[in-house]
């Protein structure tokens, strides 16, 4: 079975990236809330920096697009999971609340404490700070690099434990590309992409997606109730690129995409939909001295709705029902960024220095139903937040077998035009503002061909976001009071490590330990600092103080010519070591996060079209609440996968998640009822190719 049609390959490509273009403008101008690329020439890395991971003072992870398709998943975040020091929720995205899917790295979790990019642009959501990974299709992703470390040194705000920067594609002709898949649970998948190549001064990608899946029950077996559902989801996006070249010194890009997720969540009247509209580009100039200079710009507009129910009295919960809030939160985030590099010498390899200017503008208006369904109240908080940041970094080779680098970054944050219109609100704010001074310094030594030694020290920053400044939640009873005085938390840290490679095998160990200081929490409420109607609650605040101490390893074994495998360990000890909101948790561990987690991967390359593979992950038991009285209990997951390439044109593949369907809790918050992780799913489909 062949395929070998120029005529039809260019004519397909067209028609896909008229069918995204088109896409994106209906889908922007008809979408409406539910009712009750990179740089062609440009190697973008977490760092900052043109040179290559492999020789750089830090601990990383790179995942293929290769390994990306291959892995039984959806949505990114269930790629990432095995990946060593990055903290996810132990469950899909789309199975939980959007709030939920937060991203941390060693061990320090809680709250959003490391930077998601797609292409250098941020992923982070502007207003809570957790990650939307279906924004990002998986066919359209050439490769992830994960950064451990903190490197708010170049980044800035939320890269305290590390950055995760996703790359797209590069095609180098015009192509066309088609996936289709189905599975349990009523789960579907396509996607279709293009690229058309004018020339060698313009190329013109697009993207259309769409995915669902009817879901699972999240509930145990033992405690649901009538109106207990499987959580279902949709996702669609579409997206378009021109790549420009308009001579040797000269390229650029402008993107836009269009985002859209629809979500029940576990009961008929839980409901939550995200739209996003996209906008990105960037221009890169050489100099005839040298230098680089790359100017990036975004703009996104944001809308999430969430619909939350309550139980009427006198009924048990999940026998009856009503929307007791539904909030609609607009976000705009404007970013533009100016980054300058050059090669001085074999001593100085690289220097770069730049300036970043973040404008985030976000309200979340609550409207409060009794259950009646009458609006009894509507709660209101916003206001705007500006980071302006300059940095500057420069490596040097003082000798061949030594390589170190150091930057400093100086940030400074702006809270400003607020209002806390939540109950016992103070109405308009006062404007606040912060700043920070950020370095870091890293050495690489090799001692031999075989084996080279790290280590790093640096600071980094957490600003405290919109929706910990201003957005309020309350359920009958209770309510759960936003800080428009929150202040960003401190990290100060350093790491050690090992890097070794041999003919077979190669890898990464490394310790590490991280104070953060001014930690945001929560604490309870008093009686007499209680709004009327309500009898318990919480509010935000900067207190304490904690530190995770760790050590990570990852390798890759060449086991023999068809085999291969990757070894993973992760050991975190996260501590409370002040916190007078509650003094009775100090010396406790920090809620959240499994003290051991360890995961393997096997690969089977047959060189006959055959491959397949098999990835197994292990979490310790571990407990979700400070005061060490919700636990999650150990658990152990086998995934399976396999493809079949008929020719250059045609693959089948085949993807089994959860393979022995273990029942395991992923999370368990004290509210409500526990939450079962992801059961057995089966996934088949098809893969296209015209090239």
């Amino acid at each position: 079975m062949t395929c070998n049609c120029g005529f039809a390959r260019k004519h397909l490509a067209v028609a896909l990236l008229w069918i995204g273009m088109c896409s994106l403008v209906d889908a922007a101008d008809d979408a409406t809330p539910p009712t009750p690329a990179t740089l062609p020439s440009v190697t973008v890395t977490a760092t900052r920096s043109d040179l290559g991971a492999a020789v750089q003072p830090i601990s990383s992870s790179v995942v293929t697009g290769e390994q990306i398709l291959a892995t039984p998943a959806q949505s990114l975040d269930d790629v990432l999971r095995t990946i060593v020091g990055l903290n996810l929720p132990d469950y899909s995205s789309w199975a939980q609340h959007p709030t939920a899917n937060l991203v941390s790295m060693r061990g320090l979790g809680g709250y959003a404490r490391a930077l998601v990019l797609r292409d250098g642009v941020p992923l982070n959501d502007p207003f809570f700070g957790y990650v939307q990974w279906n924004r990002v299709p998986l066919e359209t992703v050439d490769r992830v690099d994960v950064i451990r470390g903190a490197f708010a040194s170049t980044w800035g705000n939320y890269a305290m434990g590390g950055v995760v920067n996703i790359i797209s594609r590069q095609p180098k002709a015009t192509e066309a590309t088609l996936d289709a898949g189905y599975g349990n649970l009523d789960t579907s998948r396509i996607n279709a992409n293009g690229s058309w190549r004018q020339s060698d001064a313009f190329r013109l990608d697009a993207n259309v997606s769409q995915w669902r899946t009817d879901g699972y029950n999240e509930v145990p077996p033992e405690l649901r109730a009538p109106l207990d559902i499987p959580t279902s989801f949709r996702a669609r996006s579409a997206e378009a690129t021109g790549n420009f070249t308009v001579d040797s010194t000269l390229s650029g890009f402008l993107r836009a995409d269009y985002q859209e997720e629809n979500q029940v969540l576990g009961t008929p009247l839980s409901t939550n939909w995200q739209r996003n509209n996209d906008y990105s580009g960037a221009i890169r100039k050489r100099f005839s001295d040298g230098s680089n200079v790359v100017l990036t710009g975004y703009y996104t507009d944001e809308h999430f709705w969430t619909a939350n129910n309550g139980t009427p009295d006198g009924f048990a919960r999940g026998y009856a029902e009503y929307i007791q809030n539904i909030h609609n939160t607009p976000v705009t985030d404007t970013g533009v960024s100016l980054v300058w590099s050059k090669r001085l010498s074999d001593t100085v390899p690289a220097v770069s220095a730049g300036v970043d200017y973040h404008v985030i503008r976000g309200q979340d208006v609550a409207q409060i139903f009794d259950q009646d369904g009458t609006l009894i109240r509507t709660d209101v908080g916003g206001g705007k937040q500006r980071f302006t940041g300059v940095f500057a970094q420069a490596e040097f080779l003082p000798m061949e077998s030594l390589r170190i680098t150091a930057g400093i970054r100086y940030e400074h944050w702006l809270n400003y035009d607020g209002f806390d219109g939540n109950p016992g609100g103070i109405g308009v704010t006062p404007d606040e503002s912060a700043s920070s001074t950020n370095p870091r310094v890293a050495a690489r030594y090799a001692l031999n061909e075989n084996w080279a030694l790290r280590a790093a020290a640096y600071k980094a920053f957490r600003a405290p976001n919109l929706g910990d400044l201003y957005r309020g939640y309350s359920i009958p009873g209770g309510i759960f009071l936003p800080n428009a005085f929150l202040t960003p938390e401190r990290l100060t840290g350093g790491e050690v490590g090992v890097d070794f490679d041999f003919p077979r095998i190669h890898g990464q160990v490394t310790a590490y330990s991280n104070t953060i200081k001014n930690l945001l929490t929560f604490r309870n409420l008093g009686e007499n600092e209680l709004p009327p109607g309500f009898f318990f609650g919480t509010v935000n605040i900067n207190a304490g103080k904690a530190r995770t101490n760790g050590i990570e390893m990852d390798a890759t074994w060449d086991i023999a010519r068809d085999w291969s495998a990757l070894l993973t360990y992760a050991y975190n000890d996260p501590k409370i070591l002040a916190n007078p909101a509650d003094p009775t948790t100090v010396g406790n561990t920090e809620g959240g996060i499994p003290l051991n987690v360890a995961s393997g991967e096997v690969a089977w390359n047959a060189g006959n079209g055959w491959k397949a593979g098999a990835r197994i992950r292990y979490v310790q038991g571990y407990f979700t609440d400070n005061a060490a009285t919700l636990p999650i209990q150990s658990y152990t997951v086998v995934d399976l996968s396999a493809s079949y390439n008929f020719n250059q044109q045609v693959q089948v593949f085949a993807q089994i998640g959860n393979l022995f369907d273990r029942q395991y809790i992923a999370q368990n918050s004290g509210n409500a009822t526990p939450t079962l992780g992801t059961p057995f799913t089966f996934f088949a489909g098809v893969r296209l190719a015209l090239n």
